[in-house]
């Protein structure tokens, strides 16, 4: 029975990374902890060191500034951040996340209206975006770090992660309902999706009604 310590080391990866990060009048910037996310070593009352790994809200296009932001958040907030492209973004998030994933796991039945609400280039920025996230993890893994990855724009990555990484030790906690077993049978991947959660060493849920 281990008991995390404080010499232990927890990577803790969510699509936004618990900051908020805004530019400054004088070309610096302004970071906060955002409590509202919940998801900082205080909020969860860890013992251990944490790195974070995820996305930040603000628009991040030149190169030389994204190498910037880098630098700053990991030397003094322990953050790895990872910048996506715009267009990868928008089929991603808003597209396979919040357009396809939300209302299922939601227990609301997509209304086809003509068109199929599954995409494949959704999917496939899904895919590529876990991959990407998986990369950012192998950046600052090292044996006996555990890994602790949040919500369903994440649950791919404890396939992506075990690919590489054999023995990595992974929790996945789902922050959003979960759907019953009938309309979870309508989700076009559904395979994929529930093989890379049984890929993790332990599942959460919001309520153990969804573990059924």
């Amino acid at each position: 029975d281990h008991r995390a310590a404080a010499s232990d080391t927890v990577i803790i990866v969510a699509y936004h990374l618990p900051i908020i990060i805004t530019r400054t009048a004088g070309g610096g910037y302004n970071v906060e902890w955002d409590d509202d996310r919940g998801l900082n070593r205080d909020g969860m009352n860890l013992p251990t060191q944490c790195i974070y790994i995820g996305c930040i809200d603000m628009e991040v296009t030149d190169e030389a500034e994204q190498e910037s932001i880098e630098r700053l958040l990991l030397e003094n907030y322990s953050c790895v951040v990872l910048f996506l492209e715009p267009e990868l973004k928008a089929a991603y998030y808003h597209g396979f996340c919040r357009g396809y994933l939300t209302p299922i796991l939601h227990n609301q039945m997509h209304q086809h209206r003509g068109v199929d609400p599954f995409q494949e280039g959704e999917w496939r920025a899904y895919c590529t975006v876990n991959r990407l996230f998986a990369a950012k993890v192998m950046e600052v893994y090292s044996p006996g770090h555990m890994i602790w990855v949040h919500d369903y724009h994440l649950m791919l990555l404890p396939s992506c992660i075990l690919r590489k990484l054999r023995s990595a030790k992974i929790g996945l906690f789902i922050h959003a309902p979960f759907p019953a077993s009938d309309l979870w049978g309508s989700v076009a991947v559904r395979t994929e999706l529930l093989r890379s959660l049984l890929n993790a060493d332990l599942l959460g849920f919001l309520l153990f009604e969804y573990t059924r």
